[in-house]
């Protein structure tokens, strides 16, 4: 019955969430030895468990992408973004994803939500440079001057937007 409790646990899904614990803990063992498909399967296992540990899709597929196999690492992120539609570092870690791949149209569609989610400085960035990999600099120096703006202490964006009021002219 949905009401037995399950020996400590209340129900199932706290079952489940103290069980990811050791598999990530298994997951870094394995990514210490190099093992990266068996890094990549606990993982896996781990997030069909707690499916909100956003940091375990990107770093599977990262792992992916070093391997080759872009299908299954943009899979897995597409499954982190349906699970985590509001989370700035899923749509960073996809965005990302592209990014590596070439493919900085999609990446910037993708790091551009990561941008209006709260993604900080340092993430912020891939955003400005996928414009501008893209074919769009007249969009990517807007973008600078929006990161300018929100983060003034950042060191970056000054020299980009002079960079590309030059390129531009």
């Amino acid at each position: 019955p949905a009401t037995q409790k399950l020996g400590p646990y209340d129900n199932l899904h706290d079952l489940f969430l103290d069980a990811v614990d050791p598999l990530v803990v298994e997951s870094d063992h394995y990514w210490h030895l190099g093992e990266y498909p068996q890094c990549v399967r606990c993982n896996e296992a781990a997030v069909f468990l707690d499916p909100h540990y956003v940091d375990l899709y990107g770093t599977s597929a990262w792992l992916l992408w070093s391997m080759g196999l872009n299908d299954r690492a943009t899979s897995l992120l597409r499954q982190g973004l349906a699970a985590n539609p509001e989370d700035w570092n899923m749509w960073f870690d996809a965005g990302y994803q592209y990014f590596l791949m070439n493919d900085f149209t999609t990446a910037a569609r993708l790091l551009g939500r990561a941008v209006e989610l709260g993604a900080p400085a340092a993430q912020s960035r891939p955003y400005c440079h996928a414009l501008e990999k893209s074919g769009r600099p007249d969009l990517a120096l807007k973008a600078w001057e929006d990161l300018r703006r929100k983060f003034p202490d950042d060191p970056l964006p000054p020299q980009h937007i002079e960079r590309l009021k030059k390129v531009l002219a």
